[in-house]
Protein backbone atom coordinates (compact mmCIF):
# COMPACT_ATOMS: atom_id res chain seq x y z
CA UNK A 1 0.00 0.00 0.00
CA UNK A 2 1.22 3.43 -1.08
CA UNK A 3 -0.11 6.87 1.40
CA UNK A 4 -0.10 9.96 1.26
CA UNK A 5 -1.85 11.47 4.45
CA UNK A 6 -4.58 9.42 5.94
CA UNK A 7 -5.06 6.19 6.78
CA UNK A 8 -8.60 5.01 7.02
CA UNK A 9 -9.81 1.84 8.91
CA UNK A 10 -13.01 0.50 7.70
CA UNK A 11 -13.54 -1.78 11.02
CA UNK A 12 -15.05 -1.79 14.53
CA UNK A 13 -13.32 -4.84 15.87
CA UNK A 14 -10.16 -3.31 16.81
CA UNK A 15 -8.42 -2.76 20.33
CA UNK A 16 -5.36 -0.79 19.22
CA UNK A 17 -3.73 0.65 16.12
CA UNK A 18 0.31 1.38 16.31
CA UNK A 19 2.02 2.41 13.68
CA UNK A 20 6.03 1.81 13.76
CA UNK A 21 9.22 2.81 11.54
CA UNK A 22 11.07 0.27 9.56
CA UNK A 23 13.70 0.25 12.69
CA UNK A 24 10.91 -0.92 14.84
CA UNK A 25 10.38 2.88 16.39
CA UNK A 26 6.64 3.62 17.65
CA UNK A 27 5.63 7.03 15.84
CA UNK A 28 2.15 6.71 16.43
CA UNK A 29 -0.50 4.98 18.81
CA UNK A 30 -4.36 5.88 19.06
CA UNK A 31 -7.25 5.67 20.66
CA UNK A 32 -9.38 2.21 19.58
CA UNK A 33 -11.70 4.73 18.59
CA UNK A 34 -10.05 6.59 16.20
CA UNK A 35 -10.17 5.07 12.52
CA UNK A 36 -8.63 7.70 10.83
CA UNK A 37 -4.58 8.03 11.51
CA UNK A 38 -2.98 11.29 9.83
CA UNK A 39 0.50 10.31 8.89
CA UNK A 40 1.51 13.91 7.13
CA UNK A 41 4.15 14.54 9.55
CA UNK A 42 6.18 11.00 9.10
CA UNK A 43 8.53 10.84 6.53
CA UNK A 44 8.96 8.99 3.14
CA UNK A 45 9.51 5.74 4.02
CA UNK A 46 8.14 2.19 4.77
CA UNK A 47 6.27 1.65 8.08
CA UNK A 48 4.25 -0.69 9.57
CA UNK A 49 0.88 -0.47 10.97
CA UNK A 50 -0.06 -2.92 13.95
CA UNK A 51 -3.82 -3.49 14.53
CA UNK A 52 -4.96 -5.69 17.31
CA UNK A 53 -8.19 -6.62 16.97
CA UNK A 54 -10.78 -8.01 19.73
CA UNK A 55 -9.27 -11.26 20.24
CA UNK A 56 -6.14 -9.84 20.80
CA UNK A 57 -4.90 -11.00 16.98
CA UNK A 58 -2.33 -8.22 16.05
CA UNK A 59 -2.54 -7.67 12.09
CA UNK A 60 0.67 -5.95 10.32
CA UNK A 61 -0.25 -3.84 7.49
CA UNK A 62 3.09 -2.82 5.60
CA UNK A 63 2.72 0.87 4.15
CA UNK A 64 5.02 3.19 2.23
CA UNK A 65 4.30 6.63 2.55
CA UNK A 66 5.53 8.78 -0.02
Amino acid sequence: HILQDVIRLRTYNIQSLRIFDINGQLMLSVPKNDYSLSVCNFVPGLYILHVVDMNKVIHKLKFVKI
